[in-house]
């Protein structure tokens, strides 16, 4: 058992990322296994739903978050 997000399992890179990065990789997209990184055009919305309390692989950078709603409100 593994994390899923969208029914994607997770599964980490064969090769560490910093490695990569120093290897001469320059997109995100490259950097992980096909489906890791999801890019989100400009001035779009996107409603992440992280249920149950359980553990999760999200990692967010950058950006401008709005939490409308956590646990026991």
């Amino acid at each position: 058992d593994g994390f899923s997000i969208n029914n994607v399992p997770f599964r980490p890179p064969t090769v560490p990322v910093l490695l990569q990065i120093l290897s001469g990789v320059q997109k995100a997209q490259d950097l992980l296994p096909q489906g890791s990184v999801y890019g989100v055009p400009l001035n779009r919305t996107m409603e992440i739903n992280l249920m149950g309390g359980m553990a999760h692989p999200m990692h967010l950078h950058g950006h401008t978050l709005d939490v409308v709603k956590s646990a026991d409100s």
